[in-house]
Parts: structure tokens; C-alpha cells; sequence
């Protein structure tokens, strides 16, 4: 019998569980799932969450946060966050 794979839920869930694991800080505002892709190889779930983080910039003059995002790499069969990156907006 094989294993069931996750899905984008159950992979969704799992790192935004991680990011909060990880970002253990109550700056953090507005946090959500931005994104969610599978890998080519169908290996992996790739979740992006965004959330609202604190700057000093004045460059942000209305406001006193900037919005960032992680990406997660979920394994499709363990359900393993095997890495947190940052993503940037091109």
C-alpha cells in the first residue's frame, strides 16, 4: 500500500506552522499564504507566506512596515519543510 502524498492544504498548514515555529516574533503583522506551487518533478510543494514586518527605513514614510515573504519547500511524501528561503519580488 503506498503512503498518501500531502496536499496544497496539508503542505500550506505545515509551513505556515514552520514560520511560525521559526519567526518566533510578535512584530510579524498580516501574515498569509501568498503562493502555492508544485515542484517539476512533483517532489515538492513550494508555499510562499507573506507577512508585514517592522523597518526603521523613513524611505516608508506611510508607513513603519514593508511587506516580505519566505518560500517553503515541503516534501510531498513526509510532509518535511526541507527549506525556508527568502523571496523577492522582481
Amino acid at each position: 500500500m503506498s503512503k498518501n502524498v500531502v496536499d496544497f492544504k496539508e503542505a500550506a498548514q505545515k509551513a505556515l506552522s514552520h514560520f511560525r515555529d521559526v519567526m518566533q516574533d510578535s512584530a510579524y503583522q498580516n501574515i498569509c499564504i501568498e503562493e502555492i506551487e508544485k515542484s517539476e518533478d512533483g517532489q515538492f510543494w513550494f508555499v510562499t507566506i507573506g507577512y508585514d514586518a517592522p523597518t526603521n527605513d523613513s524611505s516608508y514614510a506611510l508607513s513603519n512596515t514593508v511587506r516580505r515573504y519566505k518560500v517553503f519547500k515541503v516534501d510531498i511524501l513526509t510532509e518535511e519543510v526541507v527549506s525556508m528561503k527568502v523571496r523577492t519580488l522582481e
